[in-house]
């Protein structure tokens, strides 16, 4: 009885071995092809460039933030308001104006950020304006008439040194006047509104002539301020004159304006 039950107990303890084995194999082979798998899943590959000049990594020659007024929206507003008016349809642009057209130049206030009016700087058609304050200055609506810009661009943030403006430290706004058109025509547009305000605007295009084409236009506002006693008169003329021949041409423009508010 006794080596008949010694015999029982090796098969057992042989047969426990062998499954043994055989568990720790297809465990140790189903981890082998985990990790397989997972080494596969994992594999990255980064291409990638050295960037040695400073302005291309981080950008210093190219304006980051910039905002523009288009030719379709310059028109769509009520006839006769300001350019400097205009800046308020512009995220980050927060405009006061004394009137609805924003023609008088002792009660205009434009915040940005942090830059007030007289920080920041004007451009008409590469053209830095001077001073925007009233006595002594060069407030941008004394040369351009609404209906003949064709862009308004801005930079809510710190205007680039190398910019020519009067003020480069704060933002830069850049106005654009339109080329005379290639077809003859012309333009009137009549406001009339509340304080007696009226206003008249003509342009006339000559067409293209020979490579030579140009523009003249003549505005005219008379209205009460809307508080208090004085007067708005202003007569604004402009011209445009291109001649182009082969890749080159020339241009000449004249502003002539006579500003009377108080």
């Amino acid at each position: 009885m006794a080596h008949k039950y010694t015999s029982k107990t090796f098969s057992l303890s042989l047969l426990a071995g062998v499954i043994g084995q055989l568990l720790i194999g297809s465990q140790a082979g189903a981890q082998t092809s985990d990790e397989t798998e997972a080494q596969k899943e994992e594999k990255i590959v980064v291409v990638g460039r050295r960037i040695s000049q400073t302005d291309i990594a981080i950008g210093t020659d190219e304006a980051t933030n910039t905002l523009a007024v288009t030719r379709d929206e310059l028109l769509s507003a009520p006839s006769g308001i300001s350019g400097l008016k205009m800046l308020e349809n512009l995220p980050g642009f927060n405009v006061q104006t004394d009137g609805a057209l924003g023609l008088y130049e002792f009660g205009n206030s434009v915040q940005v950020r942090a830059f007030q009016l007289s920080q920041m700087g004007f451009v008409l058609d590469g053209i830095p304006m001077g001073r925007s304050d009233a006595f002594g200055g060069s407030p941008i609506f004394r040369y351009v008439d609404n209906e003949n810009l064709g862009a308004v661009v801005a930079s809510p943030g710190a205007g680039d040194v190398s910019a020519p403006t009067y003020a480069s430290l704060g933002p830069i706004a850049s106005y654009s006047t339109v080329r005379p058109s290639e077809d003859m025509g012309g333009m009137v547009a009549v406001t009339v509104g509340d304080f007696d305000l009226q206003r008249t605007f003509v342009k006339l295009e000559t067409g293209d002539i020979d490579g030579f084409r140009a523009y003249v236009s003549r505005s005219k506002t008379d209205s009460d301020l809307w508080r208090g006693p004085g007067t708005i008169d202003r007569e604004h003329i402009e011209a445009k004159a291109l001649y182009e021949f082969g890749d080159s041409y020339i241009q000449a423009t004249y502003v002539a304006n006579d500003f009377f508010d108080y």
